[in-house]
């Protein structure tokens, strides 16, 4: 019975049609967030490692298998309007082996459109009695359309981490991962990174803590090589109210201090700060200290949810171009802001919600910007369960006002995954209306996802160098889920 399942959820996953011509499928490849960045590297790290879902591992059953096929029909604007194929296929299987644990995991995506990706994921994890051992390897092929040509990136990944108990107090963990990436335009350029990292960390107490962390990193292209060793001792302390984190970043040219002092009283919560940017070896820019302060309030009511932080950070470069040798890039000092906020009214069926995020960085570099300043949604969302309880519908519509520079003053260099925003451009404000439904039965579940914005090309990550922007999008997903 359970075989005929699966072989219907395949045969009706593959009848599954959607017209997309939007940006949210691929956000994650495509999108150049500085704080999303490989540590060292200008790329993305989701381009070199899975997806998260893929390293949560769950064996509280005996055994959990879980499949997820996403089928879309695509037309795409930079090829006439011909329809086009793509699908995105996850597959998460645990076997019954206790007392010791394993599961492995896959996902394979193959999206064609203005920027393609080809791309399979693993993930093998092992879990015994006293520690565990992961595997991961990422073969991705990920292609970038621009005004001037087709960037393509070819990326093969894979790595191994450990995590080991001696005893209650006493915990090893460890790992090494390398990259090798090729990047080709009107030229080709290949970037080889190696990390290795070691752990130790000692718990005196309850609230007290103690951690040791040894890295070493490799980067190699035609130009240049480089290496970084860094050791980390620290401390956390958490007790009531009060935590603390407390650490020195060690390298042979610099040695800095972290710090993080945080109050939680109730809904209330308050963080000062002292942390370190590590160094970028594709831009020659070495490691410094920026400085911050983090507020906010999670209050979770009967009836009301009302949730709000704001950020407010100092990158202090602390660097000259002579305190460096050839420096390609050196950014100034600046001041960065971040806000988010939400309210919900809820009730047992249905609830109304309202959020913001706002982000602004002031006299920033050329590598800490991007396009996108502010997203404001306002919607409900639906539950109910007819059919005596056995089937489960949710839903949710919203609408989105977004903010962000005008496309036509933004550039992006390929090279260095960066943008840049040239003078006299000024902030453009589109409209967006997104609506969700989702049907359960026990543990198979189909979901319509729909997203049409009101200017269909002009849209939030659209610049004058990238050929897409936030435009319509539809598509269908069917997920199963089983337990034995």
């Amino acid at each position: 019975m359970k075989k005929t399942i699966l072989i219907a959820l395949v045969c009706l996953s593959g009848l599954l049609q959607a017209l997309e011509l939007g940006l949210e499928t691929w956000d994650r490849y495509t999108v150049f967030e500085p704080d999303t960045r490989a540590m060292g590297m200008t790329f993305p790290s989701s381009w070199l490692e899975p997806d998260a879902f893929l390293f949560a591992h769950q064996y509280e059953d005996s055994s959990y298998t879980y499949g997820r096929w996403d089928q879309i029909y695509l037309i795409d604007p930079s090829a006439g309007g011909y329809f086009t194929l793509s699908n995105d296929i996850v597959v998460k299987y645990v076997p019954f082996s206790s007392p010791h644990r394993w599961s492995a995991g896959m996902e394979m995506i193959r999206y064609e459109g203005p920027s393609a990706t080809r791309r399979t994921d693993a993930v093998l994890h092992y879990q015994g009695g006293k520690g565990s051992v992961e595997y991961y390897h990422t073969d991705n092929t990920q292609s970038l359309m621009l005004t001037g040509g087709i960037v393509e990136n070819r990326i093969k990944s894979q790595g191994m981490t450990f995590d080991y108990r001696a005893g209650s107090k006493i915990r090893f963990l460890g790992g090494l991962d390398m990259n090798l990436i090729d990047q080709e335009d009107d030229s080709v350029r290949s970037y080889d990174a190696f990390h290795q990292f070691a752990e130790f960390r000692y718990a005196a107490s309850q609230p007290l803590q103690f951690y040791g962390i040894a890295e070493f990193r490799y980067f190699r292209n035609e130009d240049r090589s480089n290496t970084m060793m860094v050791f980390r001792p620290g401390m956390r302390y958490r007790k009531g109210v009060f935590s603390t984190h407390l650490a020195l970043r060690i390298s042979p040219e610099r040695i800095f201090p972290i710090a993080q002092i945080m109050l939680k009283p109730g809904p209330f919560n308050l963080e000062v700060y002292a942390k370190v940017r590590n160094p970028l070896f594709i831009l020659r820019q070495p490691g410094y200290a920026y400085y911050g302060i983090l507020a906010g309030v999670d209050h979770r009511g009967k009836h009301q949810v009302i949730r709000a932080a704001i950020d407010a950070s100092y990158d202090n470069t602390g660097v000259k171009p002579g305190h460096v040798s050839a420096p390609t890039y050196i950014p100034p000092n600046f001041f960065s802001l971040k806000a988010r906020a939400e309210y919900r009214l809820t009730f047992p069926a249905l609830e109304f919600y309202g959020r913001a995020a706002y982000s602004e960085t002031f006299d920033h570099g050329t590598y800490y910007y991007h396009p996108e300043r502010a997203t404001l949604t306002g919607g409900l969302a639906f539950h109910t369960k007819p059919a005596k309880g056995k089937l489960l519908w949710e839903g949710d519509l919203n609408a989105q006002y977004l903010v962000h520079d005008d496309p036509d003053f933004v550039g992006f260099d390929a090279r260095t995954m960066t943008y840049a925003l040239s003078p006299g451009g000024t902030l453009i404000g589109d409209w967006k209306f997104n609506l969700h439904l989702s049907a359960r039965i026990g543990t198979f579940g189909i979901g319509l996802d729909i997203s049409a914005p009101l200017d269909l090309y002009g849209g939030i990550y659209a610049s004058s160098d990238i050929l897409y922007g936030n435009t319509f999008y539809a598509g269908l997903t069917a997920d199963w889920s089983w337990w034995k």
